[in-house]
């Protein structure tokens, strides 16, 4: 299996773009949303 090691540098080559937010906050963020949207679904079903 070959793996990949994902890179922004096109982006901020051609685009002249640069993250804004860190990654520790972009995975805390997408973990609360996964959670929150997990915790609406168990309450539906109740």
């Amino acid at each position: 299996m070959a793996h990949r090691k994902p890179s922004i540098e096109n982006a901020k080559r051609l685009l002249n773009w640069e993250p804004s937010v860190q990654m520790s906050e972009t995975i805390g963020n997408t973990l609360d949303f996964f959670l929150r949207e997990a915790m609406l679904e168990i309450a539906d079903k109740k």
